[in-house]
């Protein structure tokens, strides 16, 4: 496993122009639940639980504090369960921090706070047609991007949408360290 891991890794960061659908075509095992997981776990052993360790108890508590205090948190504290802290922190990045600025065509254009919420978490209810729903974004989205399906406040699941794929991961936060993963070391967005 490790030197599979190992090879993949330097596959990829050989020639840095490769995109992700030749990536996917070169080892489509990375679709499989886990499996990006498993390579981050074993190429960076000690950050890789970090992140899971550190959030909720840390991050989260946080971030949903400073949103409180700037007028941000659309409902009180008080009704946020401990189960679903981590998932509202993640939710209320986007809105937290400063929209990205992009070019179209000459001019620069600053990221509404709703499209930068679609760029890096989307949420449906449960029940949405995944058929339907990965065959229009394979054909208007070209990055990867974190897809939950939501039951009220929680998470019921959570994948990361990679080329019009979507893999199944434990938690939103796991989907998202999977995606952070994932643009790190395909220098996603081709």
């Amino acid at each position: 496993m490790r030197d599979s891991c190992q090879y993949r890794a330097g596959w990829i960061r050989a020639d840095h122009s490769k995109s992700i659908p030749e990536v996917l075509a070169m080892f489509p095992r990375l679709t499989t639940p886990g499996m990006i997981a498993q390579d981050f776990s074993i190429l960076f052993a000690e950050p890789a639980p970090k992140l899971f360790e550190t959030w909720v108890p840390l991050y989260a508590d946080k971030i949903i504090r400073l949103a409180k205090r700037e007028g941000k948190l659309a409902l009180p504290e008080e009704q946020i369960n401990l189960d679903a802290r981590g998932e509202v922190a993640l939710m209320l990045l986007p809105v937290m921090l400063p929209p990205p600025v992009y070019k179209q065509g000459r001019k620069l254009v600053r990221a509404s706070v709703e499209e930068s919420k679609r760029f890096f978490i989307d949420v449906k209810p449960v029940g949405t047609n995944m058929v339907e729903y990965l065959e229009q974004a394979k054909s208007s989205r070209s990055c990867p991007f974190v897809l939950l399906l939501e039951d009220g406040m929680l998470c019921s699941q959570a994948f990361v949408v990679i080329s019009g794929k979507a893999i199944e991961t434990e938690t939103a936060l796991a989907a998202v360290d999977t995606l952070k993963f994932l643009k790190t070391q395909i220098h996603a967005c081709n």
